[in-house]
This record gives C-alpha cells, sequence and structure tokens, in this order.
C-alpha cells in the first residue's frame, strides 16, 4: 500500500460491503487514483482480506484491477 500512495493521489477511495468470515473479515469498495507522473487515471474495484488474531489485524491482502493499476503507470 506504501509503494501505491507514493505513487499515486487518491481521488476516491470507498469502502462498501464489509463481510465477517470468522477469523477473517472481507472490505469490498472502489478507488479512483491519478498517477503522479503521468497524470493518468487508475479506476478500480478493490477487495482487502484481512486476517483477525484475538481482535486485531495479524495480516492480510489486498487486490486490485492490477492492469489498470499498471497502465496508468505507463508513459503515453
Amino acid at each position: 500500500m506504501t509503494l501505491l500512495f507514493s505513487e499515486f493521489e487518491a481521488l476516491e477511495f470507498e469502502p462498501g460491503r464489509y463481510t465477517d468470515a470468522g477469523d477473517r473479515v472481507f472490505v469490498e469498495g472502489h478507488f479512483t487514483f491519478r498517477h503522479r507522473k503521468t497524470g493518468k487515471i487508475a479506476d478500480s474495484d478493490w477487495i482487502a482480506r484481512f486476517d483477525m488474531e484475538s481482535g486485531r489485524i495479524a495480516g492480510g491482502q489486498f487486490y486490485e484491477n492490477t492492469a489498470g493499476v499498471a497502465a496508468a503507470r505507463q508513459a503515453a
């Protein structure tokens, strides 16, 4: 996530549905980012998975449209 936010300006980052699956929590959402160097827009639905231990986040993974993000990084 640090790399994503260092390269992109967040125009919209909208969490949507939350799903509690016991020791995992899933969050679905949408983002619109602008790449700081190219000015291109990356627009994607996303899902985050959080692994929970004793009520705290112990790990997780973030999934987005990587092709759209990669395209926004390419110079014109």
